[in-house]
């Protein structure tokens, strides 16, 4: 599975036609807190899989590892749940803003409720009973909940989103989600095939395209506040060819973003190839 996902990442980029694709593998908090598991505990060795995978693919990479490395004595992955907070996809979006020669993008904190000022960003705790997949999965109901925080407002920015399989207007934020166990589908709406943000203050007419999976959902708000059009496939659910989606939409930089378990495991894709 993986040779087969690493030859269908080289294969997209050839289909790109001069197109900059990046490969950007996102590592799990039992690679960067890899000192908080119990001796012996065995783990998984992510970031010899992600040099690996920049070797094969012969593609510049996105350190996500080594920011978020940087960064591991804060919460950067919620603790009852397999994703990154929305500090840790900060992060992440300046990782990614650096990997494509972009000025990173700054914090500041104001008053509790987060309101934007001179591209600075300020949390907003929007719900604190998240119990999210591994919380599920584990068996270890005892822990406090975590936080679930926005921190781009949502009033400025235009999202349009596939997810009935037709263009409508979508959401930031779907603060109905809060309400149910899938807290952490509120950013975005969770899965859709497709999505675009526009931000209509940039007017330079760039366009970044994200191959990705969920973990891109907190993190696509950063970038929107660097591209003009921030657009996100899925290929869970978006079938058809992402090199012609590129030449349609007039896109020519593109991620492919994912997390190192779900690359290792997806089997979607195949459909980079066509």
């Amino acid at each position: 599975r993986v040779e087969r996902n690493l030859n269908y990442v080289k294969q997209f980029a050839q289909l790109t036609e001069g197109g900059r694709v990046l490969l950007g593998l996102i590592p799990s908090a039992a690679e960067v807190w890899r000192d908080k598991l119990p001796q012996g505990a065995p783990s998984f060795d992510q970031a010899a899989f992600i040099q690996r995978a920049a070797e094969e693919t012969g593609l510049p990479a996105v350190d996500f590892l080594g920011t978020l490395t940087e960064h591991a004595h804060e919460p950067i992955y919620y603790r009852t749940d397999h994703h990154w907070t929305t500090r840790g996809a900060f992060y992440g979006a300046n990782a990614l803003l650096e990997a494509l020669g972009q000025e990173p993008l700054e914090e500041r904190r104001f008053r509790p409720r987060s309101i934007y000022a001179d591209g600075k960003f300020q949390p907003e705790a929007v719900t604190r009973d998240f119990n999210g997949t591994l919380y599920s999965t584990s068996g270890i109901h005892y822990l406090t909940p975590d936080a679930i925080e926005y921190w781009v407002p949502d009033g400025y920015l235009n999202v349009t989103t596939w997810k009935s399989g037709r263009a409508e207007p979508g959401q930031l934020y779907d603060r109905s989600y809060l309400e149910h166990k899938d807290k952490y589908s509120s950013f975005l709406g969770g899965n859709q095939p497709l999505c675009v943000i526009q931000n209509p203050e940039i007017t330079d007419g760039s366009k970044l395209l994200l191959i990705r999976d969920s973990y891109s959902d907190s993190l696509a708000p950063f970038l929107a506040r660097r591209f003009s059009e921030v657009h996100l496939i899925d290929l869970r659910y978006y079938h058809a060819s992402p090199a012609e989606y590129m030449a349609e939409q007039g896109i020519d930089t593109v991620v492919v973003l994912y997390s190192v378990a779900n690359f290792i495991s997806d089997r979607n894709l195949v459909y980079l190839g066509r």
